[in-house]
Formats: C-alpha cells, sequence, structure tokens
C-alpha cells in the first residue's frame, strides 16, 4: 500500500512546485484586462421577425411600415408599424415556404408626399420555422440590394428645336444646390455629368428635397458654355431652375424623380 502512495506524493509535490513557478512567471508578465462582456445579440423565434427601424443617425423611427411577403404564396403576407422606439414584432403564419421583409415610411414635403423604402440589414429571405431579426436605415442614398439607389434621378432631355439638335446629352453637366432637405439636413451641392439610365439621360441617387439647378455644356477640348433650363414641356427656359421632385405614382411606390430639358 505505501509503495502505491510513493508516486502520488512525488507527483503532488511536482505540481505544487510547478505552480509555484508558474505564479513567479507570472508576476512578471503585465496583468490581462477582464473582458468586457458584450450584450447579447436579438435572437429570432419560430414564425416571428423583429427588429428596429432607424435614420442614419441611430435615433429611432415609429410608425414605419413593415411588410413580411411570403415567397410562395401571394396572399400570405403580414405586416405592422413600428412603435416609439423604432421597434416592431410581426407574428407570421405557419405557411410553408421562406419569407422577405420590406420597410418603408411616408414623408410629407414641400407639399407633396413620398414612400422612401428603406435599407435592410439582410436582405436575404429567411424560413418561416427559424424567424428572422431585421432592422432597418432611412438612407437617403446609395446603392440599394436590388442594384437601384436609395437617392432619386434627375432626368434630363434636350429642347427639340433649331441650334439645339446637336447637343450631346453626356456632355450636359448639372449643378445642384439644396434649398431644403426632406430630411432636415443642409444638404450637398452635386455637380455632375448625365450618364445614360433606364430613365434617360441622368444624375442618378439625388437625396430628395428642394434644389436650384443650373446646367452647361462641357465638350472635350472647348471651353463650358451655359445652357438654360426649365421642367419638361413646361414653362420658359431661364438659367437657373428651383424645383423639387415628383411623384409619378403618389405613395403607392417609392419613385420621385426630376425631370428637365436644356438648351443653348
Amino acid at each position: 500500500m505505501r509503495a502505491l502512495l510513493r508516486p502520488v506524493a512525488v507527483l503532488t509535490l511536482a505540481l505544487t512546485t510547478l505552480a509555484a513557478c508558474a505564479g513567479d512567471d507570472a508576476s512578471t508578465a503585465p496583468e490581462m484586462p477582464e473582458p468586457t462582456p458584450s450584450p447579447n445579440p436579438p435572437s429570432s423565434s419560430a414564425y416571428v421577425v423583429t427588429g428596429r427601424v432607424t435614420n442614419a443617425d441611430g435615433a429611432p423611427i415609429a410608425g414605419a411600415t413593415v411588410v413580411a411577403n411570403n415567397q410562395y404564396y401571394y396572399s400570405a403576407s403580414v405586416s405592422g408599424t413600428s412603435g416609439a422606439d423604432g421597434s416592431y414584432r410581426l407574428q407570421l403564419s405557419d405557411t410553408p415556404g421562406t419569407w422577405s421583409v420590406s420597410a418603408s415610411i411616408v414623408r410629407t414635403f414641400d407639399g407633396t408626399q413620398y414612400r422612401i423604402a428603406l435599407a435592410p440589414d439582410s436582405a436575404g429571405p429567411f424560413a418561416g420555422p427559424t424567424g428572422a431579426v431585421r432592422s432597418f436605415v432611412w438612407h437617403t442614398r446609395g446603392r440599394r440590394a436590388d442594384g437601384g439607389y436609395y437617392g432619386k434621378p434627375v432626368i434630363a432631355y434636350p429642347a427639340l428645336e433649331e441650334g439645339n439638335y446637336d447637343l450631346v446629352m453626356t456632355d450636359v453637366e448639372l449643378t445642384l444646390t439644396p434649398v431644403a432637405m426632406l430630411d432636415g439636413t443642409a444638404g450637398q451641392v452635386i455637380t455632375g455629368r448625365l450618364v445614360a439610365t433606364a430613365d434617360g439621360d441622368a444624375i442618378r441617387d439625388v437625396p430628395i428635397g428642394r434644389y436650384t439647378i443650373t446646367a452647361r455644356e462641357a465638350r472635350a477640348g472647348e471651353p463650358p458654355r451655359p445652357l438654360h433650363v426649365r421642367l419638361r414641356n413646361q414653362g420658359s427656359y431661364v438659367p437657373a431652375l428651383t424645383t423639387g421632385f415628383v411623384t409619378p405614382y403618389g405613395t403607392n411606390l417609392d419613385v420621385a424623380q426630376i425631370v428637365l430639358q436644356v438648351r443653348r
């Protein structure tokens, strides 16, 4: 019995010695700070979608419309609105299939109502049994997941009249000086050449607001030449036009645009 206990005693002595040595080494090393516990990430529940709606500064947005659409059954959709703290909760049906979530707000500015699509933190679909957390942010400009833009286009067409037939629209440069902005910010001056888009030659991704617009022809190798502008098929041509965006489909869609004509 004694022979069996000796190795245990030796092992105990060795472990004690190692612990003491380790303690000596640790006293000379810098003390590691205690890790800061991170808040628990939001978790999802079966057939439930939750999240928050905020502006770009993180302030909550109340009254946003959030819609969950079943991707297999057209009639299986659920909608709700965000509360005072920007949060929402949608209880889904147990219908088979995957779901997608979108959110929008309606804002009135300069006498016009605009529907504004909000940017999701994740644009992918999810399975109903897993549920999901989807939060949304109001971006006034920038790329959307579908390839479009959160900003809106300022489109320009040439005047069809003598002395203007050879005007190349991609040589036209617009300057948009903000007067007032939908989101209440000061806005920024935007200057750029027109580019070809599906809607026509335009400056894309412009935040909704009221702008003073000027135009000039900027041909390569030639001095810039001021142009006159007007709303398309409306009014007289002027050196500078102050106008805002129109909504051709009302608040049914998040479509807004300014459509101009330019001439020499």
